[in-house]
């Protein structure tokens, strides 16, 4: 309140104690202060409310363009790839599902190009096209799926839901370091291991096969750096019958 609002309250007072029965005169004097005043208390509580707004939407937009692992409990590995593939697979999209279902999923990921796939009515060699799998982490050298897997196990289950009619098929694969009958048993472990995840989130067991490849088609054939061999251990899945 400024030094003229202090002055126009004792002005009023003032007139108040010389003339105490005078009710309107008081009211149209000190009418124009109350508006002022109310006034200035609603456009204060807009804008308070618009700052909050808007700051709610930023940590909405900051959530939707992350790979939601907050519920998650992560260990270091499942941290350090969380980091990196949220460099690498682009803001989140949302899809519409055939059964209306709407998903929010990396733009590059696995979800996004296989939801285009079907929406094409599956174009190509179906045996040929393979998308692999791009947010799912293996404990090393076991089939046991780590944490960080849950949520592209969860979204790439509703989404073979919304497609009740199409079959699938997911592949294991390993680099070619160690044993070849032991990398064989592994990577078929590892894809029946994604396959079960997928049942338990609701996908129709009829609609999956699994199968394992070992170090047999690797995307990186020289299999001789780590970066390469990276590559190499994969799962990955493909249409059997289209919709």
């Amino acid at each position: 309140m400024s030094l003229n609002d202090n002055d126009y309250i004792k002005e009023i007072a003032e007139d108040v104690k010389e003339n105490p029965d005078n009710s309107l005169r008081l009211i149209k004097r000190f009418l124009p202060l109350a508006t002022m005043l109310l006034m200035a208390s609603l456009l204060w509580l807009y804008f308070e409310k618009a700052n909050h707004t808007t700051e709610n939407e930023q940590k909405a937009a900051v959530s939707d363009n992350s790979i939601a692992l907050d519920t998650l409990e992560l260990d270091a590995e499942g941290k350090s790839a969380s980091e990196r593939w949220a460099k690498t697979l682009g803001e989140n999209v949302e899809l519409t599902l055939p059964n209306g279902e709407k998903l929010n999923v990396p733009s590059k990921g696995l979800e996004k190009q296989l939801f285009d796939y079907l929406n094409q009515n599956c174009p190509g060699d179906l045996k040929s096209t393979w998308f692999n799998y791009d947010r799912i982490l293996f404990k090393s050298g076991s089939a046991e799926l780590n944490s960080i897997s849950k949520n592209q196990i969860e979204s790439i289950a509703k989404l073979m839901k919304a497609f009740p009619a199409t079959t699938f098929k997911i592949g294991g694969y390993t680099d070619n370091t160690g044993d070849l009958s032991m990398n064989k048993k592994l990577s078929s472990e590892r894809a029946a291991e994604v396959a079960k995840a997928l049942v338990a989130n609701s996908a129709t067991s009829a609609n999956i096969a699994s199968e394992g490849y070992g170090p047999e088609f690797p995307i990186c054939p020289e299999n001789d750096t780590e970066e390469c061999k990276e590559k190499n251990r994969r799962v990955a899945m493909r249409v059997v019958k289209c919709k």
